[in-house]
């Protein structure tokens, strides 16, 4: 026994994996709806084999059309099943039943008719009663739409991919493509992953039909595809190492290797269990949609614009980010501030927005209040808390900056009327004060400052400050007579309160 699983990444619900959670809803709806009606509809077949007569005319004819036939090993595999089979039991015709229903030789000797020590009476009997109990899978969903390889028409070609033989086989089917389909939708794209999905469907049937074109047998299921799927997965990811679940035998455990490596695993297993066991399970379709899987990826991986390399990368630069963040965290312990300014550099250029190393770097460039990297840093600092609405640590960056820096805080107006208005806004009013009346001896015929002076006069009217509102309504009337806010400044000295408009 052998598994193997990837588990390397979870799914992001904030972009969720629509067509994967589509596909599983689409199986079952059919499973639980289309077929529901499918083994009572088996049944009344059985029944009406049994009572038509026409096993007692194939339990005959069979075995004749077989010995007449120079392929010994089929047979021989007759002879064995029915031996252990009492011949007046049910099984017995069950059995001829389930024989006749899928030899491709035998039907086609029946079309002829010509069964050697058949007389043609029986022949054209067991015709007529074959059309009537063809005739009772009129509305089977899984006899008019599984696939046979000798009976191939488009239709079979896809909707055999969406039937299944019974609850265990769907829901084994939708664990694997939740577990592998996700990552591989995140990494194609919705629209691309459904297509190729469909095509490693097409391609896992079409390596069924090209060795098993006489088969009569309904080869159903999502597992081709799934193997398709799966075929993507260890092509996309290629050499990068992931983590993924094993089970050999009595051996349970999770190991970490390259992608690529389980495209060969699954591939030998495959190729083992198709030569080595005597199953139902159709292991050259899931040969054919692991080759066809790692084709359609190969494919997608020449169009670099189709593959989402950021996410496939993601547990990499994480193991890379985690690495620089502890080698800088070592050297700022270490007051190698050099060092340290190094590694959190090199996540910048990963992670330019990066709040702790942004925090680190202007950390290890204190102790130099006159240097450009911590002018630099407190500027990078003050304005990515800001984008992440972090208060706390906007403010104490700013009043440490302000206070610290030599020979004083280097910023443009706007940042710094920026500032201002973040002081502001969470009521931190006396540094807002402070700030503005500082650009106002800067540059007082800065036009911009009576929007901050009338922004000041509503908040201190805002908490009955009428003298504070009143002074910075004043100073817009004195200093911005004709500015857009000289009107609301009149009003607020006039009737102590803003216009209604």
């Amino acid at each position: 026994m052998l598994m193997l699983l990837p588990l390397d990444k979870k799914i992001d619900w904030k972009h969720p994996p629509i067509v994967t959670i589509l596909l599983v809803i689409i199986n079952a709806l059919i499973f639980y709806s289309m077929q529901s009606d499918d083994n009572l509809i088996e049944l009344n077949a059985a029944k009406f084999y049994q009572e038509s007569g026409l096993a007692e005319l194939e339990i005959k004819a069979y075995p004749k059309y077989l010995e007449s036939q120079d392929d010994q090993q089929a047979l021989v595999q007759y002879i064995l099943v029915m031996s252990n089979i009492e011949e007046d039991s049910d099984y017995y015709s069950e059995y001829i039943r389930s024989f006749a229903d899928i030899d491709f030789g035998y039907k086609q000797a029946l079309l002829q008719g010509t069964i050697p020590n058949v007389s043609h009476t029986d022949i054209t009997k067991i015709q007529t009663k074959r059309q009537l109990y063809l005739a009772q899978f009129h509305d089977s969903t899984l006899r008019n739409y599984s696939l046979r390889p000798a009976e191939t028409t488009l239709i079979t070609l896809f909707s055999h991919m969406f039937l299944h033989a019974d609850g265990g086989h769907l829901w084994g089917n939708m664990l694997f493509l939740l577990l592998v389909g996700y990552v591989v939708e995140a990494v194609l794209g919705s629209w691309v992953f459904l297509l190729a999905y469909l095509l490693t469907g097409l391609g896992a049937s079409g390596l069924d039909i090209l060795f098993n074109s006489t088969n009569y047998n309904f080869h159903l299921g999502a597992s081709g595809a799934i193997s398709g799927v799966m075929g993507m997965y260890a092509t996309l990811f290629g050499r990068r190492k992931i983590q993924f679940f094993y089970n050999i035998f009595f051996w349970v455990g999770r190991v970490k290797a390259p992608a690529i490596i389980m495209l060969f695993i699954w591939m030998v297993k495959e190729i083992f269990q198709m030569i080595a066991v005597d199953s139902n399970v159709n292991f050259l379709a899931h040969l054919g949609g692991l080759i066809s899987g790692a084709l359609v990826a190969f494919l997608l991986l020449r169009l670099k614009d189709r593959v989402n390399t950021d996410y496939m990368d993601l547990p990499e630069k994480n193991q890379q980010y985690s690495e620089l963040m502890s080698d800088g965290i070592q050297y700022l312990g270490e007051m190698d501030f050099e060092k340290a300014k190094y590694y959190f550099n090199k996540i910048l250029v990963q992670r330019p927005e990066d709040i702790d190393a942004i925090e680190y770097l202007y950390k290890a460039s204190q102790l130099d209040p006159a240097s450009n990297d911590y002018h630099k840093y407190a500027k990078k600092l003050i304005f990515a808390s800001i984008k992440i609405k972090n208060f706390n640590l906007f403010y104490q960056t700013w009043i440490n900056y302000n206070e610290h820096a030599e020979p004083a805080a280097k910023l443009e107006f706007n940042s710094f009327y920026i500032i201002f208005e973040q002081l502001l806004h969470y009521n931190k009013i006396e540094d807002a004060e402070k700030l503005i009346i500082r650009l106002f001896k800067k540059n007082p015929k800065n036009n911009e400052l009576s929007a901050g002076f009338l922004m000041l006069a509503k908040k201190q009217l805002a908490l009955n400050n009428k003298l504070s509102a009143d002074k910075y309504s004043q100073a817009i009337i004195k200093y911005y007579p004709g500015s857009p806010e000289a009107s609301n400044a009149r009003s607020i000295l006039s009737s102590g309160k803003l216009p209604v408009t």
